[in-house]
């Protein structure tokens, strides 16, 4: 993709358990840029402080024996939630790369393996009372400030 360097959330994805605190940046080594920020961040880690305690590490490996079954279980889940909302009456447009009418339907696709598109969408209903009648209906609405 050319991307010098990726964050992780630590704290959503790999942990998995709501029970751990972590980022963590990956650096391309095909990138010049990438090359050198892998240079780099050791020392601003030794610096600064930026690293994981043991525990937290502990935390994250046992979350990743299941994050292959959470991620599939997640995409599936949000395919299926966004062909729904796709088809429903009052719903005026889903954003979610898995929906062959998304723009970016085709770079998704050549970039997300085994058609797994994420597992976060959102969509647009036909009038701000169509929006209130929503919410007004979900029982449950999780502030979403931090994603990660």
């Amino acid at each position: 993709i050319g991307a010098d360097a990726v964050l992780h959330s630590g704290t959503k994805y790999f942990g998995g358990h709501s029970d751990v605190l972590l980022g963590l940046v990956s650096c391309s080594p095909f990138t010049s840029s990438g090359k050198s920020l892998s240079q780099i961040l050791p020392t601003v880690q030794s610096t600064v402080g930026a690293v994981a305690s043991p525990f937290d590490c502990w935390l994250t490996l046992r979350g990743l024996r299941t994050l292959h079954v959470r991620l599939q279980k997640q995409c599936q889940t949000a395919l299926s939630l966004a062909k729904f909302l796709d088809n429903h009456a009052h719903v005026s447009k889903v954003h979610y790369p898995g929906l062959t009418s998304h723009p970016q339907h085709s770079i998704a696709s050549k970039q997300m393996k085994y058609g797994w598109y994420g597992g976060m969408l959102s969509f647009e209903v036909s009038s701000e009372e169509m929006a209130c009648a929503v919410a007004g209906a979900v029982k449950t609405i999780q502030r979403a400030t931090s994603l990660g």
